[in-house]
């Protein structure tokens, strides 16, 4: 109880001594050793010296109730921290029997402790709430705090975040008033993992690094747990090698101590780390992935085969083996479901998506796994996933904003998003992504193809006239004639055929798709199936158009926001550096429309908002992009009159005066300039002067 488990064992050695040469373990002697080796790390020796005592006080008729159950209790929890859950069953048959025949509080709330973790579902919920009422009646703190350790432990296995982290604060109080530090050490340990799975990062890893302390100073042997989450929690902030030294050191102390769990996370966590795209743009490790995974798939315990067969799947994806991905996939989503696990189950899903080779597969799996991530409580993975759908090729300008959103909430968790980088595992299945706005450049998984890697400006060529086209097919002949107008037919023809490989082997270095993924050829000619390419011109005009509607609902505070993110999106003009070929300019003028359109109606909101360097911003931005704008001029001219900034409303009208007089248009009204109707002077009352001096009142 006081914390010194190594103490605590040289005192009981000299009576287990005694034991062993005597031949008789006595049930009291036994479950006490077994509980000190079981809350220093040491299951199997726990599970060895309850074995120890006859089978027939055991399991049987002979010995103190309440001592066989408490007996009972300690091997069922060491055989579940070395994943033997079958063997857990046979110990609880005749535990409860015993407790209920005793009657005594202290052997029913063993008793059920016991049978709850054989049990599942509401049977489970069931025996933890009876061991709760009989430890709180036998007044036994340390039950009771077992029993919420239990509790918050089955609401982390059943997906519920919230009510873990509700139940494991409640669960660390309790143990913090009076129990043993093996089971502080696991109170704090289910807190930390519910805290992590909620988003209250630093609150986990307060948590895990207290329990990496507990650990050093009483020789409990739990801190390959402690140092799971802090790698989880690494790897999902970006912080790669701080993860990388956790698993690591995680992996190595649950093999030494036989933790199977324990071993199998941080050999599937450190897998998954190799898997994410290094920040410097370089490459997966998949071999050494792989060699984890193999080592994994050896100590996985049953319970755990999903976890593995998960990373297993995005290994696959890694090697650009979508079939197999999509088996593995299949095979945790039955492994998910048989543990009843919705985190299990929503990141099979997401696997599945990463796998479908149609986007409207993949979407409607990130949709399931986006539900359940919420129903779990996991409000970081449900807006990943929200991430994830707004980058999907076609998506809609909603979900897009819907994502944008996930993305600041991520953003204020430290998670990176957006510019920063892919998400954790995005890299390996992100889709291909053209950008025309303000300059030409293609990212295919997740990384921007290089210049040498086109061979000739032809190839490039041709995908920005697929971009401007926008899906339709443009014929073979027009596409030659484009690409070489001067030459002969007969060769261009083949020439294209050529180029068209060219492009596909750009477009998909690794060949994980079909060749016609994202360029389409048929007998109408070639086009783009932007089904499966995210451009950015066409995400401009998408937002454009819904915030269009947004505005027309009269949600004036959400369309503002919504217009400021298509103008974050306006780069540059599309095609800027084709500004010549006629062929672009179709495309090239409706984004320009559509972005001057957006900023006109953010300027206007932004003066109805009272912002007035907003206001002031866009319209001076409007007219950057046409000086002879004349609404813009008369929009800025006025509400900088508003503000009371008159010396920058001169300015302003004398700009706006000179550009009507370069086209020969009336120039405006000077009135404009009036702050507005003169308001009448107050009268002055004057006060009378002070008598002469002669005539004064003394």
């Amino acid at each position: 109880m006081a914390g010194d488990a190594r103490g605590a064992l040289r005192t009981l050695l000299p009576l287990a001594e005694a034991a062993d040469r005597a031949g008789h373990w006595p049930p009291d002697l036994a479950w006490r050793v077994a509980m000190v080796h079981y809350m220093t790390g040491s299951p199997q020796a726990a599970v060895e010296v309850c074995r120890r005592v006859p089978d027939a006080v055991r399991h049987g008729d002979d010995g103190d109730d309440v001592e066989a159950v408490l007996l009972s209790t300690v091997e069922a929890a060491a055989l579940f921290g070395l994943g033997d859950a079958e063997g857990i069953g046979p110990l609880v048959a005749g535990a409860v029997a015993r407790a209920e025949r005793s009657g005594r509080p202290q052997a029913l709330a063993a008793a059920h402790l016991v049978a709850a973790g054989a049990a599942e579902g509401e049977a489970q919920a069931e025996h933890l709430r009876l061991a709760g009422e009989a430890a709180t009646a036998a007044g036994d703190v340390v039950t009771l705090a077992r029993v919420l350790v239990n509790q918050t432990f089955t609401a982390l296995a059943r997906s519920r975040f919230d009510e873990a982290a509700a139940v494991g604060t409640a669960a660390l109080r309790a143990a913090e008033a009076g129990a043993p530090p093996g089971l502080l050490v696991t109170a704090r340990l289910n807190l930390a993992e519910a805290l992590r799975r909620v988003g209250r990062f630093d609150e986990a890893v307060f948590h895990a690094e207290r329990v990496l302390l507990t650990c050093r100073r009483t020789g409990v042997g739990r801190a390959a747990s402690a140092l799971l989450v802090l790698g989880w929690v690494a790897r999902t902030l970006g912080r790669r090698e701080r993860a990388r030294v956790a698993y690591e050191e995680a992996a190595e102390l649950a093999a030494a101590q036989g933790q199977a769990r324990e071993h199998t996370y941080a050999l599937t966590g450190l897998a998954w780390l190799l898997l994410d795209a290094p920040a410097d743009g370089g490459q997966p490790d998949s071999a050494a992935a792989a060699d984890l995974l193999a080592r994994a798939e050896e100590v996985a315990p049953p319970h755990l085969r999903g976890d593995v067969d998960t990373v297993r799947g995005w290994l696959a994806l890694a090697r650009g083996d979508l079939d197999a991905a999509a088996r593995s996939a299949e095979a945790a989503l039955a492994a998910a479901r048989a543990q009843r696990s919705l985190a299990d189950i929503a990141q099979a899903l997401e696997l599945s998506a990463a796998a479908s080779r149609q986007s409207a597969g993949a979407r409607a799996a990130l949709e399931e796994a986006h539900a359940l991530w919420l129903q779990a409580g996991a409000a970081p993975a449900a807006d990943r996933v929200l991430v994830l759908v707004g980058r999907l090729p076609g998506t809609s300008s909603r979900d897009r904003a819907a994502a944008r959103d996930a993305a600041a909430r991520l953003a204020l968790l430290g998670i990176r998003v957006a510019d920063a980088g892919p998400l954790p595992g995005e890299a390996l299945t992100a889709p291909l992504q053209v950008q025309v706005l303000g300059g030409f450049e293609v990212r295919a998984a997740g990384r921007p193809v290089p210049f040498a890697a086109w061979r000739s400006r032809q190839a490039r060529t041709l995908v920005k006239v697929l971009v401007a086209r926008r899906g339709r097919p443009v014929p073979r002949g027009e596409i030659c004639e484009l690409l070489w107008p001067d030459d002969d037919p007969q060769r261009t023809a083949h020439r294209l055929s050529v180029l068209l490989s060219v492009v596909r082997g750009v477009l998909d270095p690794a060949k994980a798709w079909p060749p016609d993924r994202y360029v389409r050829a048929d007998t109408l000619g070639l086009s783009l199936d932007l089904s499966n390419v995210v451009v950015d011109a066409e995400e401009l005009l998408r937002d454009a158009a819904h915030a269009d509607d947004v505005l027309a609902d009269g949600d004036e505070e959400r369309a503002r926001d919504l217009l400021a993110e298509v103008d974050a999106l306006y780069r540059g003009d599309a095609f800027d550096d084709e500004p010549y070929e006629a062929w672009a300019d179709g495309l090239r003028e409706e984004v320009r429309a559509a972005w001057l359109r957006s900023l006109r109606r953010h300027a206007r909101l932004c003066r109805g908002a009272g912002d007035v360097d907003g206001a002031v911003g866009d319209l001076v931005r409007l007219l950057a992009a046409d000086p002879y704008d004349e609404s813009a001029h008369h929009a800025l001219v006025r509400t900088l009159v508003a503000a009371g900034r008159h010396g920058e409303a001169r300015r302003a009208f004398d700009r706006w005066t000179h550009a009507m007089e370069h086209i020969d248009a009336p120039v405006p009204d000077p009135d404009l300039l009036a702050a507005g109707p003169r308001r009448p002077r107050p009268a002055v009352v004057r006060l009378p002067e002070d008598p002469a001096p002669s005539r004064r009142v003394l």
